[in-house]
């Protein structure tokens, strides 16, 4: 067998290395004789470029200049989508809110200029504790800012993803809890006559002690007195009802149709209709056969059997909001907890979300819009745009008017208008005496080529 020769080399004549001048990132501290771990970076962070440290929990820089919008410290952003940004600001009391900066484009549609008045209507002029309630409105480098209620725990479509990938389920006792919260509000906006038309978990939004805020009235319709619903084809498809996907005349059953969606999901964990693409999903809504199932013995009956009265496919036997309230379970568990019971004695609140705004056709519009929403909403008029001077004339913009100076009137500089006149030198001062010379024509009835119509002259057209 080779056997390796081993070669012995003197290294006392090689050169001795330098020590490096420069530390180790991660040096090693000696505590009580003993090697300890450096601490964690993420508790203090050092920019390489300026000496900044970083708050951790608000991931807001400290020593920098803070950023304002309007008299709101903006501490980070939160979520993002076609409709703009949401971010989570304080105040000057150091109290947090969330801030949706929604931008005013020259392209915005009338549609989408009537969602936005729509959302701020309901979330300022309704007084229930369970809907997210907008506490100020102003405008800031053609945006419109909308302040509102700050739900720490977010939406609940990520807090159930959150609790699927953990594989813990959300109890019965939470369900039930989130359950009679939403039917509080869900009974507030159908007792104004308001369809929400939007009910998801993604609108559905949780503070920290799991109090339910729902959230997103751009699409909802507000109903006139005496109406009996309405036909749009609208919202989300994975909770829409079956009478939204043949295209009839829905009612707020549609709000219960898509409650029931909410409460199976938060039992399964997954949507309760999902297909792959939009004619599946549609055949299984009215079919009324979920994609998703639950676990025998998971929850209880009770808490089943609702949720399948909910998801009904018959809209005259599926049960309304005030049917729900008085079922045996949920009036037993409403008495048994501390959950605040709507007062319907502001009537206040009719006349902000019955008092209609016509939507502006371009971004200097939104003015008057924002001024009348305030007013509405029982806000102050002050600081509106967060300028120190202001020079608007709040009367006149209400007005749908310019200001017009005043000018007295003397028979010196009243304007003098030319009308044309007859033989008889009378002025023409109404369309019947401007044609009057003229003759009514004869023309044949379209139906009938034997008989002859004789048409109005134009001055008895004005008058019809």
């Amino acid at each position: 067998m080779h056997q390796r020769k081993t070669l012995d080399i003197d290294v006392g004549y090689l050169p001795e290395r330098p020590k490096s001048v420069i530390p180790s990132p991660s040096p090693k501290k000696i505590l009580n004789n003993e090697l300890a771990r450096p601490s964690s970076v993420l508790n203090n962070i050092n920019s390489p470029s300026h000496n900044v440290r970083y708050n951790e929990l608000n991931h807001v820089p400290l020593g920098r200049n803070p950023e304002y919008c309007g008299e709101y410290q903006i501490l980070r952003r939160i979520g993002i989508g076609s409709f703009g940004k949401v971010y989570k600001v304080q105040d000057k009391k150091n109290n947090i809110f969330a801030l949706k900066k929604i931008p005013l484009k020259q392209s915005m549609s009338r549609y989408d200029a009537s969602c936005i008045i729509t959302e701020i209507k309901i979330g300022g002029a309704n007084k229930c504790k369970y809907l997210l309630s907008i506490k100020d409105i102003f405008l800031k480098n053609n945006d419109i800012c909308l302040i509102s209620e700050y739900a720490r725990k977010g939406d609940l479509s990520h807090y159930i993803k959150a609790r699927k990938n953990k594989n813990r389920p959300l109890e019965e006792g939470l369900i039930w809890s989130i359950l009679l919260q939403m039917l509080i509000g869900i009974e507030y906006l159908h007792h104004y006559n308001i369809i929400h038309r939007d009910i998801k978990s993604l609108n559905i939004f949780l503070t920290s002690d799991y109090k339910v805020l729902m959230g997103d009235f751009g699409i909802s319709k507000i109903l006139r007195l005496g109406s009996i619903g309405t036909k749009t084809q609208i919202g989300t498809p994975l909770y829409s009802s079956p009478e939204i996907v043949k295209n009839q005349t829905y009612n707020s059953k549609v709000d219960v149709w898509a409650f029931g969606c909410v409460l199976w999901e938060m039992m399964s964990m997954t949507p309760a209709f999902n297909a792959n693409n939009i004619h599946m999903l549609n055949q299984r809504i009215l079919s009324g056969y979920c994609s998703s199932s639950i676990p025998i013995g998971r929850y209880s009956r009770e808490l089943m059997d609702l949720a399948k009265h909910m998801i009904d496919i018959n809209a005259n036997s599926r049960p309304s909001i005030i049917d729900i309230l008085q079922m045996e379970p949920v009036k037993k568990r409403i008495e048994g907890s501390d959950i605040n019971l709507n007062n319907f004695d502001d009537y206040t609140i009719i006349r902000g979300l019955q008092t209609t705004i016509y939507p502006p056709m371009n971004v200097s519009g939104w003015d008057r819009v924002v001024i009348k929403l305030r007013e509405i909403l029982g806000m102050e008029k002050e600081d509106l745009f967060n300028r120190k001077e202001s020079n608007y004339n709040y009367n006149a913009i209400l007005s749908y008017a310019p200001p017009q100076p005043i000018v007295q009137s003397n028979e010196q500089n009243r304007p003098r208008i030319k009308l044309p006149s007859l033989n008889n030198n009378r002025p023409l001062n109404n369309y019947k005496d401007r044609y009057s010379h003229v003759k009514p024509r004869v023309q044949l009835d379209p139906f009938n080529r034997n008989v002859q119509r004789i048409s109005s002259p134009p001055w008895a057209r004005h008058f019809l």
